[in-house]
Parts: structure tokens; C-alpha cells; sequence
């Protein structure tokens, strides 16, 4: 999966229907109606440091390593879900993997947890060991 030209392919999309698309900026605050309800975000660009009150009918939470920090926004004690982990890439012949299948050693001797992804466009697959 190539992750950035998705992101870019989804960016576009919602442009096209009417969204609009921020880069280059931070969540940096919720905006919640008396009831509590989040309605929106506030956000500072990270080029010139203004900051912007964006309103919704929904926040969608998307945040990938980031989300912890943004459902601390919203709950200062909230329990962390993400593990933050450390890799190592490697590139091997794709008769290592299948097409379009990938493979999981959730537990090593080690404890390391170990997985392997084609990347679909290219010709290898990289795995990934990750240290705890």
C-alpha cells in the first residue's frame, strides 16, 4: 500500500465533494456545544502559527501514532491506546510473500512482533520486526 498517495487520492476526493483540506496544521483544541458534544476543531497552521476554528456535524479522530494526543483533548485522562514501537525495514524477492497476502509472527523468542506486506507497487515486500 502506498499510504501517501492515498492520503493524497482521499484529500482530493473530499475536495472534490465540497470539503474543505487543510495541510500543514495541528489540532491543537476541541470545540464542544454546552452539552459537551465535540463540534469541530480548532487548528494552527504550522507555517504562519494563525489559528482557525473549523465547525462539523462530525470529527473523525484519524490520527494514526497522533490519536492519543488529540482524545486528550477531549479526556485529559484518557488511557493511551498506541504503543509506540521501533522498526526495522527489509526488502526481500517477492517469492517471500504471496500476492496480495500478508504475514504476522504476532510473538518472537525475543518479543518482538514480526510482519510482512507487499507493497504492490514495487517488486520486493518489506519486513518489519518491531522492537518494544
Amino acid at each position: 500500500m502506498n499510504d501517501s498517495r492515498m492520503a493524497v487520492s482521499l484529500a482530493v476526493t473530499a475536495a472534490t465533494k465540497g470539503a474543505v483540506v487543510l495541510n500543514h496544521t495541528s489540532v491543537i483544541d476541541l470545540i464542544k456545544d454546552t452539552t459537551g458534544h465535540i463540534t469541530g476543531v480548532t487548528v494552527r497552521d504550522n507555517l504562519t502559527g494563525e489559528t482557525y476554528h473549523v465547525h462539523s456535524k462530525v470529527v473523525i479522530n484519524a490520527c494514526g501514532p497522533f490519536v492519543d494526543a488529540i482524545c486528550k483533548l477531549d479526556d485529559p485522562n484518557h488511557r493511551n491506546l498506541i504503543i509506540p514501537a521501533q522498526g526495522t525495514h527489509v526488502i526481500l524477492p517477492n517469492f517471500y510473500s504471496p500476492a496480495n497476502m500478508g504475514l504476522i509472527v504476532p510473538k518472537t523468542k525475543d518479543g518482538r512482533v514480526v510482519f510482512m506486506l507487499p507493497l504492490g507497487w514495487a517488486t520486493q515486500s518489506p519486513v518489519q520486526p518491531m522492537n518494544k
